[in-house]
């Protein structure tokens, strides 16, 4: 994970969750993506401020893990 943006696999392993799941957020506007050719792609940034707005409130999305 050098660079700044990040394939859904990867997501998926920094976030604890399934590629599917990943895909599912994407598809519903929990992740904001950026799509390069037929490729989606998700900066590392908008990902960890997800991950801030999710710790911030009562009932976050399921399988969100924001232990670690």
């Amino acid at each position: 994970m050098k660079g700044r943006l990040m394939s859904r696999k990867e997501v998926a392993e920094y976030l604890g969750v399934t590629p599917i799941t990943v895909w599912r957020w994407m598809a519903a506007g929990y992740l904001p993506y950026i799509q390069i050719g037929k490729t989606k792609m998700y900066d590392r940034k908008k990902i960890e401020r997800f991950l801030e707005e999710q710790s911030s409130v009562e009932k976050p999305l399921k399988g969100v893990r924001l232990d670690g």
